[in-house]
């Protein structure tokens, strides 16, 4: 019992820590990607609101880095915090929360537990953190982008 215990531990470990390096190209929802695709980056686990649990992996695109959720051989996520990154409306991290919904004209969305977020028309969503993930109070209007997703 305790041999499979450590066995489970240790393959659990390497499931989690494991690296296999990015052949990707470009980035959307749905595009099929093989192990090949994803040879030495990072494996971990991230949460989607959709799937539940899902393989995460950490990749480099265009010397801008990016988590892929995978499901199936299909990416389901993709998220950035890299400074780099700016959307096709211009959005980039650091923005306030009252600058990017005067660009946009469109007001922050809640998803309890996760963030407020603006849905963008390049099909990426600005997010800005929750202080208190069981809050529904609206954030302040200086709080900046702090990550970009789709799903």
């Amino acid at each position: 019992m305790k041999v499979n215990i450590i066995l489970f531990i240790i393959g659990f470990t390497c499931l989690v820590t494991c690296k296999v390096s990015s052949q990707l190209k470009t980035l959307e929802i749905g595009d099929s990607v093989s192990s090949d695709d994803l040879r030495d980056s990072e494996l971990k686990y991230v949460l989607s609101s959709k799937l539940g649990l899902v393989p995460e992996y950490k990749i480099v695109i265009d010397k801008i880095t990016y988590k892929i959720g995978v499901d199936d051989e299909r990416i389901v996520y993709i998220s950035t915090k890299d400074k780099r990154f700016k959307t096709k409306e211009n959005i980039s991290l650091g923005m306030t929360l009252k600058a990017v919904e005067k660009l946009l004209q469109k007001k922050a969305e809640l998803r309890i537990g996760y963030a407020w977020y603006i849905p963008l028309a390049s099909g990426w969503n600005a997010a800005f953190i929750i202080p208190d993930y069981n809050s529904r109070e609206p954030i302040s209007p200086t709080s900046k982008v702090a990550f970009f997703f789709k799903e």
